[in-house]
């Protein structure tokens, strides 16, 4: 495995706090090394392709975090709009856990 993609996984596993479960939960476990096989398979066809590094890390962030920086993952920006809505219909109420 690239360096790429082991620090690609470690920060997916931290964004989504998924570190303890990928640990723990076989079905975690087996979902992340599905994406890490998946990552490499990619790394290793675009290098074919002569594809420059720099596009391969563009384009390996945008299908882990759906941005091209990898910043932050999508289905987090979701769920902060989702959480931002429901705090606006129910303001008083503390309706997810931070």
């Amino acid at each position: 495995m690239s360096e790429f993609t082991d620090k690609t996984l470690s920060r997916y596993l931290d964004a989504f706090q998924t570190r303890r479960a990928y640990h723990l939960d076989p079905q975690v476990h087996a979902d992340v090394e599905r994406m890490r096989g998946l990552m490499e398979a990619a790394e290793r066809a675009m290098a074919d392709e002569g594809v420059p590094v720099q596009t391969q890390r563009r384009v390996i962030n945008r299908v882990v975090f759906g941005d091209p920086e990898g910043l932050e993952p999508v289905h987090l920006q979701r769920l902060e709009q989702i959480r931002s809505l429901a705090e606006r219909a129910m303001p008083t109420a503390d309706v997810w856990p931070r």
